[in-house]
């Protein structure tokens, strides 16, 4: 019979194995996140060049343009525009071979882009003879600002994982979308002046509608102990009726600050939320109701962010469930995806393989499941997220809502 310290270094042993395996398998999903953020950034800095190369080339055609104009008064009905040197290299860099059509000078034949002849009139969209750019237009190099979901990592790039689990053949029951509740429409967008010019030379302006860089956002109530609301953007109401687990369309919204209310249905007073949220333009967002009663709070979640990778789906998780611990996201395996995930937290995304999925939601840190999440259907170019929600049957501790993302 083994005596006691046998037994204890047996037990000892079998946990420094499970350990080591531990430490493997986290130094392996480190190494496969570093080779796809390196991927990513080096992709990134590739298009940032790109647009260093336009820039260049776009200002280098204005500039022969301008001169053109100060020198006879208009343009001629065809001009050819050879490139110096270096502009000559960083176009071939742009296209990566010379293109059919083009004269060893760098010229075009006329009506073709600009590193040759172009004809009057012929300018790009958004561009002005004096080389600035219509208003709301980004400058060639320039980043839109941005920022950061709280609990979520710099995205300089997806954290990348193969979900290999389990394959199945259907879509998890209950995690399909709810019926939309309708919104009231945007308003018209704003006409705005457009200058163009003639076959001889003369100026015209055409009046034509110009949408602003807008946002979009929708409503989500994810608070089961809420009643049905009213949602209230700017005084003027936007969603009717929307129950626990209710998601609105987009609706679109100028950039900028908008104070958002939420009212029980068919009330005007007492709002169960009323809180100014900040919009950029061109971003995605979810506006979700979280907590209980008598703690409730909107959780802005922007959604479809840039890095997705051609042919991947991607994922992230936000944990909303107010009676839930901290969780790790994992495979069936016990492989974690994305650990230690608090209450009102935002993961950063997965890109999951095309097809069928098997996740876990397991208590941080332990191997307790609080919920398997079977048979997930993830289509490639689709971005997701999983909501994780509060317990609103006996028989599960938590509850999950899939939604794809704009």
């Amino acid at each position: 019979m083994k005596d006691e310290r046998q037994v204890a270094y047996e037990l000892l042993m079998r946990e420094m194995e499970k350990l080591a395996e531990l430490i493997h398998e986290s130094q392996q999903n480190q190494h496969e996140f570093m080779q796809e953020a390196y991927q990513i950034i080096r992709e990134q800095g590739q298009d940032v060049e790109l647009m260093r190369h336009q820039q260049s080339l776009g200002q280098y055609i204005l500039e022969q343009l301008q001169q053109a104009l100060q020198a006879d008064g208009k343009l001629p009905s065809t001009m050819e525009i050879a490139l110096p040197p270096e502009l000559q290299d960083q176009f071939q860099q742009m296209t990566g071979t010379m293109q059919p059509g083009l004269m060893p000078s760098g010229t075009m034949q006329p009506g073709m882009m600009p590193s040759g002849t172009m004809q009057p009139g012929t300018m790009q969209p958004g561009m002005m003879p004096s080389g600035t750019m219509q208003p709301g237009t980004m400058q060639p190099g320039t980043m839109q600002p941005g920022t950061m979901q709280p609990g979520m990592m710099p995205k300089t790039a997806d954290e990348a994982v193969d979900l290999s689990g389990g394959m199945s053949q259907s879509m998890q029951p209950g995690t399909g979308l709810p019926q939309p509740t309708e919104l009231v429409p945007p308003a018209r967008a704003e006409e705005t002046a457009v200058a163009g010019i003639t076959d001889d030379g003369q100026t015209e302006t055409d009046i034509r509608p110009q949408k602003a860089a807008q946002a979009q956002v929708r409503f989500l109530h994810a608070a089961p102990g809420v009643p049905n609301v009213d949602v209230v953007v700017d005084g003027r109401k936007v969603a009717t009726d929307v129950g626990y687990e209710g998601i609105s369309p987009y609706l679109a919204l100028g950039p900028g600050a908008h104070r958002v209310q939420l009212f029980r249905t068919g009330q005007t007073t007492g709002a169960v939320i009323d809180q100014e949220v900040k919009l950029l333009p061109n971003r995605h967002y979810t506006v979700a109701v979280s907590g209980i009663p008598e703690d409730v709070k909107p959780v802005v979640v922007e959604d479809s962010r840039r890095g997705g990778k051609p042919g991947f789906a991607r994922l992230k998780i936000v944990h909303l469930a107010t009676n839930a611990p901290s969780v790790d996201v994992t495979l069936p395996s016990g492989k974690i995806l994305i650990g230690d995930l608090r209450f009102r937290k935002i993961s950063p995304y997965l890109q999951v393989t095309p097809g069928v999925r098997d996740l876990e939601l397991r208590q941080a840190g332990k191997k307790e499941t609080l919920i398997k999440i079977p048979q997930i259907t993830f289509d490639k170019n689709i971005t997701y997220t999983l909501y994780v929600l509060p317990q609103v049957s006996p028989q599960r501790a938590v509850e999950t809502l899939l939604l794809p993302e704009a």
